[in-house]
């Protein structure tokens, strides 16, 4: 089952890749199915993330919303902090393109605080870059440019680490 399963994921990611989310969907949920009846809770949590971030493309948030929600409550529980992450991070996604900006802020903060546990670089950049796109929208300038200027001075330290300068 679980070669199966890895490889119905695999072609749920291209069908979404390409554009074709109705396949995707259905592949992202017979791998779903699959996970359920092993009991493979990290391939829950990943295949409900997937299905999150194939609702959230086609603008269907609320579904996407109880999607990933389900998918951070098994990160969760299994102690997956780079789930955790990458859930809390993509809520914020969800609640900003609604544009409920102070649920945003609350889900990127929790997703900045993961990312930075786990040293996940590229995660904190994203994610500071979002928290000063949020505040900006909130018309709260400071705050949006401490994020911003965190972010730049984020970006210019690995960029000279980078290159060994």
């Amino acid at each position: 089952h679980t070669g199966l399963n890895f490889c119905q994921s695999i072609r749920g990611l291209i069908y979404s890749r390409l554009g074709i989310y109705t396949q995707a969907i259905e592949l992202y949920e017979e791998s779903l199915d699959i996970a359920t009846s092993i009991g493979d809770r990290k391939a829950q949590a990943d295949l409900l993330m997937s299905l999150g971030s194939t609702y959230m493309v086609l603008e269907d948030y609320e579904l996407a919303i109880n999607l990933i929600e389900r998918s951070l409550s098994i990160s969760r529980e299994l102690g997956d902090i780079q789930g955790e992450a990458n859930t809390l991070g993509s809520l914020g996604d969800a609640y900003y393109n609604i544009q409920d900006y102070s649920e945003a802020l609350e889900y990127y903060q929790q997703s900045l605080l993961k990312s930075r546990l786990l040293q996940d670089v590229e995660k904190e950049i994203y994610t500071l870059g979002k928290l000063g796109s949020t505040y900006a929208l909130l018309e709260q300038s400071e705050e949006a440019n401490l994020f911003q200027q965190l972010q730049i001075s984020l970006i210019r330290y690995w960029i000279a680490r980078w290159e060994g300068v």
